[in-house]
């Protein structure tokens, strides 16, 4: 765990967007999915693993053709779809990259190559090849390594390697912008051995987990430094993991699971005690979940039958509750022919952002996708199902 991602006419794919709606109670909120546009494989690419979705451009990794051979970071844009490879040009030999996350007009990851001595770094990104910023710590004593993991336009969250290569330990580590104002979260407060990851990062606060070894991973909390770190496992004797993936500074949201088991999506507010168990109980395929983001009211990630390797995945929004857990994955337009979807964004107004793969008018592979929420009419009004709209084809996957 994890089990880990225009409105205009787009060329190749005319994307009139079925209004199919997921089945809800009159009054409720239904949700329509529009095809954004699809995320194509770059020649001389192997796989592409999407990881963040936005209305116009998507951010993510592909895996370069041949044995051994590296990834590199790509940002798809509409309407087309066509990706950009941003490898760094700007900072000497660079072999590889990948983008963790993205938001706005800004990408988080890793590089490495001659240039980083052979190992990963942290590494950040305004949209070009040559705008690569490496995050790897210059005031602070003791990393070899890191990697970035999550931002939210202003922050960057993640991790650096700590100690020497034959002896090291993971500390979550959060930054703004250069690799000069790195702060070290990692919470000795908890363990003396403690180790620790961050992933998300969102309204001053930072998320991630703190470890000491196999038997003790929990779900953390930060505010900007490695004292203010709060432990929220929680207090269910049955979990024995729990990791927090993402923050809006209100809520977080994450999952756990028991040993041997699978995961669970969590929500919390701040504590351990306000955990929210949100594990679907009545959705049909749906025994293990995971959730990935939050706008401060609803929570957004995936669902699957839980099993170790099927490709299953439904994407899912939550609002605050097990039971009211929306599958997402039936409101995509029933023109195509879908495999498995994610959502790993939300904003403010509830739009959910994420990706489906299957084929659709003539694409197959991945696409971008947008999910709008739709407050079906109360019993005696009327409403019009199947009519298109036109847009352009315009985000976390466990397998990739």
């Amino acid at each position: 765990m994890p089990r880990r991602s225009i409105l205009i006419s787009c060329a190749g794919m005319a994307a009139c967007a079925s209004l199919a709606r997921v089945p809800m109670a009159r009054g409720a909120t239904a949700y329509t999915a529009t095809v954004l546009y699809p995320l194509q494989v770059p020649a001389g690419s192997a796989s592409i693993s999407p990881r963040s979705v936005m209305t116009n451009h998507s951010a993510g990794s592909g895996l370069l053709a041949g044995a051994n051979a590296p990834s590199h970071a790509l940002l798809w844009s509409s309407p087309t779809g066509a990706a950009s490879d941003l490898n760094p040009t700007n900072l000497g030999d660079i072999s590889s990259s990948r983008i963790m996350a993205a938001v706005r007009d800004q990408q988080v990851g890793s590089i490495g190559g001659n240039a980083t001595g052979g190992f990963s770094h942290a590494a950040l990104w305004s949209g070009a090849a040559d705008s690569a910023v490496d995050l790897e710590p210059t005031n602070l004593s003791g990393f070899f390594a890191s990697g970035g993991s999550g931002s939210d336009g202003v922050h960057q969250v993640g991790f650096g390697f700590y100690g020497t290569q034959a002896s090291s330990i993971h500390h979550a580590l959060l930054w703004t912008g250069t690799a000069d104002s790195a702060v070290d979260l990692n919470p000795v407060k908890f363990d003396a051995n403690v180790a620790s990851l961050a992933f998300g990062v969102g309204g001053g606060q930072q998320v991630g987990e703190w470890f000491s070894n196999v038997n003790t991973i929990h779900a953390t909390l930060w505010t900007g430094s490695a004292d203010s770190a709060v432990d929220l496992h929680p207090a269910d004797p049955t979990l024995a993991y729990s990791l927090a993936i993402a923050t809006d500074g209100a809520q977080q949201v994450g999952a756990a699971r028991a040993s041997g088991a699978d995961e669970q999506a969590f929500l919390w507010f701040g504590t351990a005690d306000s955990a929210v168990n949100l594990n679907p109980l009545t959705l049909p395929g749906i025994n293990a979940s995971e959730a990935v983001a939050t706008n401060g009211q609803q929570q957004v990630g995936f669902g699957f039958d839980g099993s170790v390797n099927s490709d299953d995945d439904h994407a899912l929004v939550w609002s605050g509750s097990a039971d009211s857990a929306v599958d997402l994955h039936g409101a995509l337009p029933a023109s195509g022919t879908w495999n498995f979807s994610d959502a790993d964004g939300i904003d403010p107004t509830g739009n959910i952002f994420g990706t489906a793969n299957g084929t659709y008018n003539g694409f197959t592979g991945d696409v971008a996708v947008e999910w709008s929420p739709a407050t079906l009419p109360e019993p005696g009004s009327s409403i019009m199902l199947g009519i298109g709209m036109i847009y352009s084809l315009r985000r976390h996957r466990r397998r990739r």
